[in-house]
């Protein structure tokens, strides 16, 4: 065997972990859309931890909202949390949540612009158009939503369809205890409860075949390895080019001198 065919070999070799992971990402990431790779999320605390999503926010970055005693509304990022289950997604939007409280079966909650209703299984119910930016909300006889604004109070009728102004002598005047949307400040082991729930949405498998695919994963060095790899496929083409052609070649001058 030549040498330019031992150092043929000896790359190919090398390199062939490298092609495998390359040929079966690239299969994955082309069907990514019928496996569904974008909508599934990793669940492995390794990767998550090797991605850096280990380190849970703090308890002020994160807006909280105590609906009672036992429950709880929570948003992180652009997810939004009804104590441990996920609720709703902005998906990338900036919208922040303002106030929230329950109303009777119901869960409501307020974005300066929107109020969002959900039933007692966290299923959206219904999505209404505020009218003027929401400050705060609040539940007034255990049944009817007030909406706080620049513009003073609105109320939302018994049908949950539209909005009346009310005089704010109606909301100080009342025997009646008013109970506004209380922010909370969520205790560490809160906190950690949620977080453990929320990383599992940050990272899905795409981002992780698209980093295997290209060796970002491994990053300055999983790049260079990836450069490496390149390379070496490239001389493994070039080397087995020139080697058929000269084993032709070979085969050619081998049939003429035996004609001869």
């Amino acid at each position: 065997m030549s040498l330019r065919a031992r150092i043929h070999r000896k790359i190919g070799f090398s390199v062939a972990a490298f092609l495998t992971l390359f040929v079966c990402s690239g299969i994955l990431l082309h069907h990514a859309s019928n496996l569904n790779l974008d909508s599934t999320f990793v669940d492995s605390t390794l990767i998550l931890d090797y991605y850096g999503f280990d380190q849970a926010p703090s308890a002020q970055s994160i807006n909280a909202f105590a609906l009672n005693e036992n429950s709880m509304l929570v948003q992180i990022d652009d997810h939004v949390y009804l104590n441990q289950q996920s609720i709703f997604n902005f998906h990338g939007n900036a919208d922040k949540v303002i106030a929230a409280i329950d109303v009777l079966q119901y869960t409501a909650f307020a974005t300066q612009q929107q109020i969002y209703v959900f039933d007692i299984s966290g299923e959206l119910f219904d999505v209404m158009d505020a009218p003027f930016p929401v400050m705060n909300m609040a539940l007034m006889d255990e049944k009817l939503i007030i909406m706080q604004s620049d513009a003073g109070y609105s109320q939302l009728d018994d049908n949950m369809l539209n909005w009346e102004t009310i005089s704010p002598d109606s909301i100080t005047g009342r025997y009646a205890p008013i109970l506004w949307s209380r922010p909370l400040v969520l205790q560490p082991e809160q906190l950690l409860t949620i977080w453990s729930e929320h990383r599992r949405t940050l990272l899905s498998w795409t981002r992780v075949l698209q980093d295997l695919h290209s060796g970002r994963i491994g990053g300055w060095i999983g790049n260079l390895v990836a450069d490496a790899a390149a390379i070496a496929l490239l001389f493994l083409a070039i080397s087995g080019l020139t080697m058929g052609r000269r084993e032709k070649e070979n085969g050619s001058q081998s049939r003429s001198k035996t004609l001869q």
